[in-house]
């Protein structure tokens, strides 16, 4: 019976392949300057070994939301980036779809490599376009992604290509994902697991915390969803923003925590700001027209007396709004501790609280790549741009 594999790049025989790599190079801009590059640089242990086993590789990527041609999305910046920090020789196409790809591949030579401009330039790639597909699939031998962080998206470039290429496999970061997330997935964890949650839109995070439910032991919940929850809790939260909308959610989520006697914990102080004043109050005593941004230092203790107790660690979401230096303590102060914690095994799930804990990529044991699509992943969802690239084997 045939089984169906997944290949990775040391599978493969790239000598002289035209080797089309899907990467994610969705960083962010400030005019024609990167302003954090981490994306690209996950992705070059990849480029660097294909350039290396003599395959000729053409680059494929988007750059934000685009609606048609924009020249400030232009993939341009990486290609200086690419020529300029990396030492690749970029050849630079307007066009997926013209002929110039073919052409150019042929005579290509390390450190030589093609870059597309912005997929989503091209109608197409958003729009499952079936002829965008076969073109490009007409200059392509070996396909690889490398984009994990984009591959729960449905677009012609993750999930229709693939189907037309007989070689397909992963690029190393994609691998390292799955391998690092997977036992997550496959409830193969030393417990207690500890689960962290912040970030600001509970409706986005409930999915993931209804597919974790049963294996977590302790939930600790920060961000501004905590508000949402406390208000679901007939806490008084004063002006801070309450996701309205799923109070209902929040509740039900409540119990369904205590009719499993799940051990979760809400803040109980914060840091915010009343009038002219910046300072931490107790939950009992937030003034009626304060803001909260951050979870306060009885609240840190708390979550920290908690994390130690875990063998396992799956954190996705800042504490407060940390991007503000002033209230930022309650995400650094958890990303130093959970870094320390070395006793456990410790995922942090991408997006912002990958930012926040960047500096401590060392010490921890994944940072995913993907904010949206490791939650995707951790959900069992169809993560298309993964099913795609399965091969049946003898």
């Amino acid at each position: 019976m045939r089984e169906k594999k997944l290949k990775t790049l040391k599978e493969f025989d790239f000598k002289d392949k035209n080797v089309f790599m899907r990467v994610d190079f969705n960083v962010p801009l400030q005019g024609q300057v990167i302003q954090d590059p981490y994306r690209i640089e996950k992705s070059f242990a990849s480029i660097e070994f294909i350039l290396k086993q003599g395959g000729r590789l053409l680059l494929a990527s988007h750059l934000g939301r685009p609606k048609g041609r924009d020249l400030s999305l232009s993939l341009r910046t990486v290609a200086q980036y690419l020529s300029e920090k990396k030492n690749l020789e970029v050849l630079f196409i307007e066009e997926p779809d013209s002929l110039l790809p073919k052409k150019l591949l042929k005579g290509l030579k390390s450190p030589q490599v093609i870059l597309l401009e912005n997929l989503r330039f091209h109608r197409g790639e958003e729009n499952l376009d079936k002829n965008l597909a076969k073109k490009l699939a007409n200059y392509t031998d070996i396909y690889i992604n490398e984009a994990f962080s984009i591959s729960h998206r449905n677009h012609t470039s993750l999930s229709l290509l693939p189907e037309l290429v007989k070689e397909k496999g992963v690029g190393f970061q994609f691998e390292k994902e799955i391998q690092m997330l997977s036992p997550l997935v496959n409830q193969d964890l030393e417990k207690p697991l500890c689960v962290i949650l912040g970030g600001s839109k509970l409706k986005d995070k409930i999915p993931l915390m209804e597919a974790l439910i049963n294996q977590a032991d302790i939930f600790l919940i920060g961000g501004l969803m905590a508000y949402t929850f406390l208000k679901a809790k007939n806490c008084f939260v004063g002006k801070t923003l309450v996701e309205t909308s799923s109070l209902n959610l929040a509740k039900n989520f409540i119990d369904r925590l205590e009719l499993r006697n799940k051990d979760y914990f809400l803040p109980v102080d914060f840091k915010g700001q009343w009038k002219d004043q910046i300072k931490n109050w107790n939950l009992e005593n937030f003034p009626e027209t304060a803001t909260a941004y951050d979870i306060g230092s009885k609240s840190i203790q708390m979550f920290q007396n908690q994390i130690r107790k875990a063998k396992s660690i799956f954190w996705n979401g800042p504490m407060g709004f940390f991007e503000n230096e002033i209230y930022s303590l309650g995400t650094s102060s958890l990303a130093q501790f959970v870094a320390n914690h070395k006793t456990a095994y410790r995922i942090v799930g991408g997006g912002h609280s990958a930012l926040a804990v960047r500096q401590y990529e060392g010490e921890i044991d994944h940072i995913s790549t993907g904010g949206g699509a490791s939650l995707s992943y951790l959900q069992e969802k169809e993560f298309i741009g993964l099913k795609k690239l399965y091969t049946l084997q003898n």
